[in-house]
């Protein structure tokens, strides 16, 4: 697999990927030195970025609580 090429200073930090239709890649995670904003990242099969979308804002608290169980719970 080719180098997967990542906007700005490389403060993007991964956390989940899946490849969709396409061959295209999906990776989320968030932006380290952005207060921590949520992103999704899209690449084609060569690694190159299609899209970046931004999820939330900056300064956003996200919370998220799993289960032992990995189910998803309401904080």
């Amino acid at each position: 697999m080719p180098e997967l090429e990542t906007p700005g200073e490389h403060s993007f930090v991964a956390t989940d990927v899946t490849v969709g239709h396409a061959g295209r890649m999906f990776v989320v995670g968030y932006d380290s030195m952005d207060n921590d904003r949520v992103q999704v990242l899209i690449f084609n099969q060569k690694g190159g970025l299609l899209q970046l979308l931004e999820v939330s804002a900056p300064g956003d608290q996200l919370i998220l609580l799993i289960s032992p169980e990995g189910l998803l719970l309401n904080p």
